[in-house]
């Protein structure tokens, strides 16, 4: 019986869309949660924001498996464009469950911030 590529080379992913009015406070941008079996899988996020004037800052933060937070600070160059934040790495799977969650929170004083869209993927590569 042969293996088909797909059953092996899964893809996971969640998108958030129209997280409005974020304040200075976390907020959650998203969240995914599978189980899978043993292997190498890239593992991502990306967000695409808006924020109300130059130079505003935007935070992002994201965990793995409920550990420690790792967070980003993104500043805004132009309030006329959307602004995106993208990051990706290599995770070695043992197997079982994988869960990841992303926050965003506007820098104290920003003007207003908007996730116009979130995304998680978690992508078995080997």
């Amino acid at each position: 019986m042969s293996v088909q590529i797909f059953d092996v080379l899964t893809h996971d992913y969640n998108k958030e869309v129209d997280i409005l009015n974020v304040t200075d406070t976390f907020t959650a941008a998203g969240s995914l949660s599978v189980t899978r079996d043993a292997g190498i899988y890239q593992v991502g996020m990306s967000v695409n924001w808006t924020s109300g004037a130059t130079n505003d800052i935007a935070l992002f933060r994201y965990r793995t498996q409920g550990g420690a937070w790792r967070t980003f600070k993104r500043e805004t160059k132009d309030a006329a464009y959307n602004n995106v934040m993208h990051y990706e790495f290599p995770w070695t799977h043992a197997g079982g469950s994988f869960t990841m969650d992303i926050e965003v929170a506007k820098g104290s004083g920003s003007a207003d911030l908007d996730v116009l869209f979130s995304n998680i993927w978690f992508t078995r590569v080997g």
